[in-house]
């Protein structure tokens, strides 16, 4: 094809084809996180965490819900339409959706067979699926709370040498900045398996479905129930 039947190809054609992308794409607009139904209470607490530490207040919702379960975990137990489920689930399933924001290394690395089974295992408990969305690789550190977090907790602990648990979370604990960062820490005693291995055939039972954008970063493990 010659130079002139391109051009009057290009000529020739539509002009809404000839649109460029945009650069973003168009997104709906979010839900409202439900604070509101979260009484007296909670509602108060998340919404001055937020606005003390200035992160979006649906992840202090639910890092909120997340403490909360885990002061209850082993308190009670609730039955829901007939189910026997742990106290601490039904604060989880408060929530219309469950968001997992993950870095991508350590124990819940994207590419942990360990990490997606449990929450493969939560996912049926809960009967809700749980979608997950990790940091890309060196970026853990973006999220709103460990930004403005642990440069403080740097500075306060400099210099200092962390011989023991218990001077690690006092150090922790007692960060504070002028603006009302207030930190609270605590050392977890339980005792967690090492080593364990996630057989391929255990594997392939996760109900797993990858996102259209970075699938390897963000998924949905589904409830298999």
């Amino acid at each position: 094809m010659s130079i002139e039947d391109i051009n009057s190809t290009v000529n020739n054609a539509k002009s809404d084809t000839l649109v460029p992308l945009p650069l973003q794409r168009t997104l709906p607009v979010p839900e409202p996180f439900p604070v509101h139904v979260l009484g007296n209470i909670l509602e108060p607490l998340i919404c001055k965490i937020a606005e003390v530490i200035q992160a979006p207040i649906g992840i202090c919702g639910q890092s909120v819900l997340a403490s909360v379960a885990l002061a209850v975990q082993g308190y009670a137990d609730i039955v829901v339409d007939g189910r026997i489920i742990p106290l601490s689930e039904f604060f989880l399933t408060m929530q219309r959706k469950f968001i997992s924001q993950s870095d991508c290394g350590g124990s819940n690395s994207r590419r942990s067979r360990l990490w997606k089974m449990e929450l493969q295992k939560l996912a049926d408990r809960i009967h809700m699926d749980i979608h997950v969305s990790h940091f890309p690789p060196g970026t853990s550190k973006w999220n709103n709370i460990e930004h403005k977090m642990f440069s403080f907790i740097s500075i306060n602990w400099r210099g200092r040498p962390l011989t023991t648990y218990n001077v690690i979370v006092n150090l922790i604990s007692n960060t504070k900045n002028k603006t009302g960062l207030e930190i609270f820490a605590e050392l977890d005693e339980n005792v967690y398996a090492k080593g364990i291995k996630i057989s391929d055939e255990d594997f392939k039972s996760i109900k797993l479905k990858k996102c259209k954008f970075h699938g390897e970063w963000n998924y949905i493990i589904k409830c298999r129930d």
